[in-house]
């Protein structure tokens, strides 16, 4: 499977996710190989405002903000 069709795959899944079934990191290719996608929990109810900016900019993470978004890594393998 190729990254783009596994990113289309991810979004599929959780257009009908809720807290329970939404996935953030899809592994493909024998687990080589990952996309991720935190969209699901990407505001202000879930997430403090500084990870936010940070995922919105591409900053890189404090080790504060990757323990609070380490919480909302929910994996799956294909």
């Amino acid at each position: 499977m190729d990254k783009n069709l596994a990113i289309k795959l991810l979004k599929e899944m959780n257009k009908t996710a809720d807290e329970l079934t939404v996935v953030t990191r899809l592994y493909f290719n024998n687990d080589n190989d990952y996309v991720q996608g935190f969209s699901f929990f990407a505001n202000e109810e879930y997430m403090s405002e500084g990870l936010l900016e940070a995922l919105q900019y591409g900053q890189t993470l404090t080790t504060d903000q990757e323990e609070e978004l380490r919480q909302y890594l929910i994996e799956k393998h294909i």
